[in-house]
């Protein structure tokens, strides 16, 4: 069955008769800073192809992110595929980070919500990571069954005294994770990026495993690990193009020796990580670690203004979002941790977009002590649902 699937999805991802497009370039510089991370510079962009009867949305994009802060603490560098054809899809990426200050906060729960100090920081790893993944729509039918496959290895090196040198995670010395996941993903809107109506959703599993080295009093370990993901986003026009209310919910979790360094990559078609610039944007990446997550998020986007150019295409639109999520030690989701964000997305071609933000969450000092708001600023090429 499978092997006849694989086979049909080759079959009809043979060129379309359509004339493409000629590929459009955009490339942008930017800034940012984050409590986690400090300042960065860096430069994302993508090209884009469609089909000129399309008017809106793109056939193929490419987009690409390079990212470092000032000091070279933290570097992330990626290259991004997603391809959509009339009933086929592919997506796929390959990146690389670096951290000569890795934070460490614990493995989740409350943990995310303390400062931890210096304890956190001055940990070393590296390592690249790459998944790639092929849908294949029911006939007539909004849904698509998709089989992926992901890889990361990463280098550790805790450091002598820290909070990870103490608790001794799954992961502690690195090592290899790997999965395989099957899933269903729900595309119905009315167009793609940025809609203004439709409903998009996904439900999957993940089978890997994960194999760590040995470090200090850890012997190297080997085990199965599991996963289960969903998410559903539903858009809905309030004064059509210039009002849209956006509602999304998701659950993830895993379950067997996921070394510590996965915790904050949920599963899914994206592998979106926690704390980064969609759930949990106002903790921090990195800090944001935990077995599962759960959260519920609305989105106000309001249109700013629209250029009708046939070059400078642009429509840029606000993002004001609240959400709350519970970050899951084991099974217990633990104290709920809020976020809020504003920014701007700007979309250009009706292809691309880009979107500045920052977003709150709420930590403390000590535990048991009052929780305030820390920002973190950020951006990103998709929404933050």
């Amino acid at each position: 069955m499978l092997l006849s699937w694989l086979v049909g999805f080759a079959v009809a991802a043979e060129p379309d008769a359509e004339k493409e497009r000629e590929w459009f370039p955009f490339v942008l510089p930017f800034a940012g800073y984050t409590s986690t991370d400090g300042f960065g510079v860096g430069a994302g962009g993508a090209v884009y192809s469609r089909p000129i009867a399309w008017d809106e949305g793109y056939r193929w994009r490419v987009s690409g992110q390079l990212w470092t802060t000032l000091g070279f603490a933290y570097q992330s560098h990626s290259v991004n595929v997603d391809w959509r054809g009339d009933r086929n899809r592919i997506v796929g990426t390959m990146g690389y980070r670096r951290w000569d200050n890795l934070l460490f906060a614990g493995e989740g729960g409350g943990d995310v919500l303390l400062h931890q100090d210096e304890r956190e920081g001055d940990n070393f790893a590296v390592g690249p990571y790459a998944f790639f993944g092929l849908a294949r729509q029911f006939p007539g039918s909004p849904i698509a069954p998709y089989l992926q496959t992901y890889l990361r290895s990463v280098h550790v090196e805790p450091h002598p005294g820290g909070l990870l040198d103490e608790r001794v995670p799954d992961g502690v010395g690195g090592g290899i994770y790997g999965d395989v996941t099957l899933g269903a993903e729900v595309l119905d809107t009315d167009r793609w990026p940025v809609p203004n109506r439709g409903t998009t959703g996904e439900l999957s599993v993940s089978a890997g495993i994960s194999s760590t080295h040995a470090w200090g009093p850890v012997d190297r370990t080997r085990g199965a690990v599991a996963n289960v993901h969903g998410e559903i986003t539903r858009w809905q026009p309030l004064i059509g193009e210039r009002l849209v209310l956006a509602s999304h919910a998701l659950f993830d979790h895993s379950v067997g020796p996921r070394p510590f360094y996965e915790l904050e990559v949920m599963g899914g078609r994206w592998r979106d990580e926690l704390g980064n610039d969609q759930p949990l944007s106002g903790y921090g990446r990195t800090r944001t670690r935990g077995d599962g997550v759960v959260t519920a998020m609305i989105e106000l986007r309001p249109l700013v203004f629209r250029t009708n150019h046939k070059f400078w295409d642009i429509g840029m639109y606000g993002s004001f979002y609240a959400e709350e999520g519970f970050l899951f030690d084991g099974w217990d989701p633990g104290p709920h941790l809020p976020s809020l964000g504003v920014g701007t997305t700007l979309l250009w071609q009706k292809a691309l977009q880009m979107r500045p933000f920052i977003a709150w969450g709420w930590r403390a000092d000590e535990p048991g002590g009052a929780r305030h708001p820390v920002p973190q600023f950020g951006v990103s090429f998709q929404d933050p649902l």
